[in-house]
């Protein structure tokens, strides 16, 4: 499990250098996009803007799929000034239902969503609870030496 914290310093700081491009959402006025592939696979950055300032983003990384499924793992971070006001849930749902839609009008119906959050980080257990639901796993985290909650949810927009 990265630290999207880190993904968000980055981005902003990367925004105010004008050293990559974004792009309106299709759906969410104040979410924009920015698309990479920093490891070889799609990751999606869906940037909460407000009043002119990137406050919260949501990454979506493609990584391994479970079931034959394609499936991308979730990380939020907002700015500590801007903290408790619900951003990180509402930039996460953006995130996910901008891809689900994108994705299905190319004829990719089902995707699988997971989120790996530390144990001891009550609010981000919360968004992801909020966000992905479903049945939680917990798990050592190897990449932060952490334990953790594994969340996972199929969605599927065929139905």
């Amino acid at each position: 499990m990265a630290d999207p914290m880190n993904a968000l310093i980055d981005f902003r700081r990367a925004i105010a250098q004008q050293e990559i491009r974004v792009q309106p959402a299709a759906f969410y006025p104040d979410v924009f996009l920015h698309v990479d592939q920093p490891a070889g696979a799609p990751r999606y950055t869906y940037a909460l803007v407000e009043g002119g300032e990137v406050t919260a983003v949501a990454l979506l990384a493609l990584t391994e799929p479970i079931e034959g499924v394609p499936t991308f793992q979730l990380g939020y971070a907002v700015i500590e000034s801007r903290r408790s006001n619900g951003r990180a849930q509402r930039v996460a749902m953006a995130a996910i239902d901008e891809l689900c839609r994108g994705l299905c009008r190319n004829g990719i119906t089902k995707l699988y969503f997971e989120a790996v959050v530390d144990r001891e980080n009550v609010a981000s257990l919360h968004v992801a609870d909020k966000v992905i639901g479903g049945p939680r796993t917990e798990l050592f985290d190897h990449a932060s030496g952490v334990p953790a909650i594994q969340f996972k949810r199929l969605v599927d927009s065929s139905q």
